[in-house]
């Protein structure tokens, strides 16, 4: 009896063992994978202008980099059009992302270039500017020239280009432009005076026509006349032969001048005599002269000089200077009997 109880005893002892010795072996093993470091994205330059590209670049992943753009790998190539920043994140085999880092880039309008004036007369020059923005680059210019400041002398409206080229991390390219409108001149107005010739202490008045604009009026000097104007005509009254010019402004710009003399006449006659006194019955000769026009003298002749023949009695002699401008006023010449 004994001897079976411990027979009983054995065997269930056994099969509990073998049982336990089972749960002890069997044991599953979880890999944990880790993650990706954070990524150092890096761009090729940190602002653009429009046409460039810039390239960006991750060196610390093992893995796949995806970026916020869409794109995937490594290094990618952009052409942005605005200021932003990229995203990019480390994924690795196993499928685990790690933290996020980004870079900025930011883009820059080119402005247009700076003109000294950017609407000028026909014959004027102006000075071009291009803006600072090209910094670090080369500027070049529709009409061949280089350098930040260019001068030009339009002959017509002309739009002028500048294009900002950069060769860093490869060649490209951005522009503006610059439109210069170029005003006509007049041309020379029309002048009429009335009368051309005077004589002195007499007025005269220009009259200027053929210009839509404004009428300036000077001396041959270029020293501006305003006393006597009167919207588009002048009246003088010049104690000696002088010129008169005037020019049209239309728009701001300035035609060539126009001239006009006005011819001042003497009004009284000098005379000499042959002989500073004479007898009675002797003839003397008169001489006039400073006279543009023609000698009339009382006797009815024209010629510059006369003869008369003295007589008994007191007499006077009159000459005086005939013009376009008029008569002058006589000179008298009185015979005394002493």
């Amino acid at each position: 009896m004994k001897k079976n109880l411990f027979f009983a005893l054995l065997l269930t002892f056994g099969a509990f063992a073998t049982s336990f010795a089972q749960a002890v072996n069997d044991t599953v093993y979880v890999t944990i994978n880790r993650l990706p470091v954070k990524v150092n994205p890096i761009a090729s330059r940190d602002s653009v202008y429009a046409g460039q590209s810039v390239n960006l670049t991750v060196t610390n992943c093992i893995g796949t980099v995806n970026w916020n753009n869409g794109l995937t790998g490594g290094s990618v190539t952009i052409n942005p059009t605005t200021t932003r920043y990229y995203v990019a994140q480390c994924t690795s085999s196993a499928g685990c992302v790690g933290a996020k880092d980004s870079v900025r880039v930011v883009f820059k309008s080119l402005i247009s270039p700076i003109a000294t004036s950017a609407s000028i007369c026909f014959n004027e020059s102006t000075t071009l500017t291009a803006p600072s923005t090209c910094t670090g680059g080369t500027i070049t210019w529709s009409n061949n020239s280089t350098g930040g400041s260019i001068t030009v002398s339009p002959t017509s409206t002309t739009t002028y280009t500048y294009t900002c080229t950069y060769t860093g991390s490869g060649t490209s390219n951005a522009s503006g432009n610059l439109t210069v409108q170029v005003k006509p001149r007049p041309l020379a107005p029309t002048l009429v005076a009335n009368p051309a010739s005077i004589l002195t202490g007499a007025s005269s008045t220009i009259t200027a026509s053929n210009c839509s604009g404004t009428i300036s009026w000077t001396k041959p000097d270029g020293t501006p006349i305003t006393t006597g104007v009167s919207g588009s005509s002048l009246t003088i009254t010049p104690t000696a032969t002088t010129t008169y010019l005037a020019y049209c402004t239309t728009n701001g710009c300035s035609g060539p001048s126009a001239s006009q003399e006005i011819t001042v006449d003497s009004p009284i006659p000098s005379v000499a005599f042959s002989a500073p006194q004479i007898c009675q019955g002797d003839p003397i000769t008169i001489t006039a002269s400073g006279c543009s026009g023609t000698y009339v003298w009382s006797s009815g002749q024209t010629t510059p000089a006369i003869t008369v023949t003295t007589t008994l009695s007191n007499y006077t002699v009159n000459v005086l200077c005939r013009t376009t401008a008029g008569d002058s006023a006589p000179k008298k010449i009185k015979f005394k009997l002493n």
